[in-house]
């Protein structure tokens, strides 16, 4: 089983048999493939989607090329009122709810994610690309630039000794479009920090920051066992700030970078790759 959040829909004949399964990464840089990275996940054991949908899809900017990172981890069984059954392979089928010049590119490129040890233990991703355009801040079903997205799947499962393939959808992650000048007032009194280059960081990790009044930020960079190896400060004002963190001198993998604006605390994950 997965223990993070999302939300999943079945037909009627899918009552008694719930798929839970690690599904969609969605990676960014137009057309680029996405790369699979296993360490954002805590063990071998720990299934699910990185991030969730709690933590949700970051957001987008208009006249700024989309990026994020969506890793998965198939589970290799599901667990159901009928008993315990494999999961030979989950399929991405489509995705759809995107903004318009929206795309997305799995990895493998079949779409296809395994749970067997010779086809990569269930790890994946899939990569999704495009560029915002003016407009599409007002857009969405509710005409406020929030675009929900649903993932069709399949999955095969070893029904009583029988190979067996049934549907499923997932939802609840969605890719907020903003206007270049800031954010909706409605989030404007609100401390928010995203990354504008979400999931990878090469030389420089850039962040949108959101500030509710002026003064200083306080960054920790600790490493995933939480050990700290980074802490520096730097100013905002009220309302939208751009910051560059500089990777330089960090070993590539994993770090959760905490930002500390009085009493508000926000804590972004940064995979380095250099």
């Amino acid at each position: 089983m997965w223990s993070r959040a999302a939300a999943t829909k079945y037909p009627p004949s899918m009552k008694h048999i719930s798929v839970f399964i690690a599904i969609l990464g969605l990676s960014i840089g137009l057309h680029a493939q996405c790369i699979i990275d296993s360490t954002v996940f805590s063990g071998p054991s720990d299934y699910g989607i990185v991030p969730d949908t709690v933590q949700n899809l970051p957001d987008a900017w208009i006249g700024n090329a989309y990026s994020t990172d969506l890793q998965f981890h198939v589970s290799p069984d599901t667990v159901t009122q009928n008993g315990t059954f494999p999961i030979n392979w989950i399929r991405i089928d489509s995705v759809t709810g995107m903004p318009a010049g929206f795309t997305y590119l799995p990895n493998p490129v079949n779409g296809v994610f395994h749970t067997t040890s010779d086809s990569g233990t269930g790890y994946g991703c899939v990569g999704v690309s495009g560029n915002p355009v003016s407009g599409q801040e007002t857009g969405g079903p509710n005409s406020d630039g929030i675009y929900p997205m649903i993932v069709y799947l399949t999955a095969e499962l070893i029904v009583f000794g029988s190979p067996a393939t049934f549907p499923a959808e997932l939802y609840d992650y969605k890719i907020h479009i903003y206007d270049p000048n800031g954010v909706p007032s409605t989030q404007s009194i609100s401390f928010l920090v995203e990354m504008i280059s979400p999931g990878l960081a090469g030389q420089n990790a850039e962040f949108f920051v959101q500030a509710p009044k002026t003064g200083k930020i306080q960054l920790n960079v600790l490493t995933i066992q939480g050990a700290a190896v980074r802490s520096e400060q730097f100013q905002v004002v009220k309302g939208p700030n751009f910051f560059s963190f500089d990777t330089h001198g960090l070993a590539g993998g994993v770090y959760f970078c905490n930002f500390t604006l009085g009493d508000a605390a926000i804590t972004r994950r940064i995979t380095v790759t250099h």
